[in-house]
């Protein structure tokens, strides 16, 4: 009978080590996945800026050309950028909810290996 208990005992705490595994490794991904993403949004947020940054400066010679200005041309292209910037503000409800769904998406995204046609797979020692 003694036996018995100490078998359960045993599987039981294997259990739980197995368990407690799982929930590191599953924090592990999710967490690596949340930050690659961000590094991924880093490098776009790079490129973007760098591309406004030139094309801020081919409006300004554009506009200056157009009103045979440069201080014009300057203040045309920053008030499309104003223009920009108060779209983006506007928008800030519909951008924010965008982004918490994707991250909401990523950390509470079950692991595909685990599952099979929506059934969890039951694990054999």
């Amino acid at each position: 009978m003694l036996n018995i208990f100490n078998e359960w005992k045993e599987n039981a705490t294997r259990f739980l080590e197995v368990r407690a595994n799982l929930i590191k490794l599953s924090f592990v991904e999710r967490t690596s996945n949340v930050l690659s993403y961000l590094i991924y949004v880093f490098i776009l947020l790079f490129l973007a800026i760098t591309v406004l940054i030139f094309l801020g400066i081919s409006l300004q010679e554009t506009f200056s050309h157009w009103f045979d200005s440069r201080i014009l041309g300057a203040f045309a292209t920053l008030g499309l950028y104003l223009v920009l910037a108060a779209i983006v503000i506007l928008a800030r409800k519909s951008i924010l909810n965008a982004f918490a769904g994707i991250f909401v998406r990523m950390l509470t995204a079950e692991d595909e290996d685990d599952y099979e046609h929506g059934q969890k797979i039951q694990v054999k020692d």
